[in-house]
């Protein structure tokens, strides 16, 4: 669905071929090939930062935190991690939004527990999840596995979502 919206839209994907130069109205990729382009939007996975390593924390072959399902570092207890910093030992997960916000509804109250003393909760990712994007027209897509679909109704979904969401730190208490 995402190739159809992008051709409806004008908007043309290279995927597959490192890109090795940039100039203003085109790019250059490492086979050789010169694209233009009136605009660029340049996606890639994500990274981890270099402090992590130089921290002495545990990381895993990709830099990231090494957390337990407590999301405490497996090497330094009392430091947590969450989201696309830490990488869930035992686990293989994306580096995606849904689980840094799953994680959320862990970590705070760990830490909170961390201070007063009491026992860690565990989190537990989800084994699939809902991919529900934008095309920034008022029109989504969602997917889940094989299944996609698409609509202005998905954003009116995704809008309301994304509301509630953001709305829960709003008025945050004491």
């Amino acid at each position: 669905m995402f190739a159809r919206a992008f051709r409806e839209r004008g908007i043309h994907a290279h995927t597959g071929q490192p890109i090795v130069e940039v100039q203003q109205g085109s790019l250059r990729d490492a086979a050789g090939a010169t694209h233009a382009a009136d605009e660029i939007l340049w996606t890639t996975e994500a990274a981890a930062a270099a402090w992590i390593r130089e921290s002495g924390l545990a990381a895993d072959d990709h830099g990231f935190v090494r957390i337990r399902p407590t999301l405490e570092s497996v090497s330094h207890p009392g430091v947590f991690a969450a989201g696309d910093v830490a990488s869930l030992v035992g686990h293989r997960l994306e580096k995606s939004g849904v689980y840094a916000v799953r994680e959320g509804q862990t970590l705070a109250p760990n830490l909170r527990s961390a201070l007063e003393g009491t026992p860690l909760r565990q989190y537990r990712p989800q084994r699939r999840f809902l991919s529900l994007i934008s095309t920034g027209d008022r029109f989504a897509i969602a997917s889940r596995g094989p299944v996609a679909v698409q609509g202005r109704w998905l954003w009116r979904w995704k809008d309301r979502i994304d509301r509630r969401f953001m709305a829960q730190y709003k008025d945050l208490p004491a």
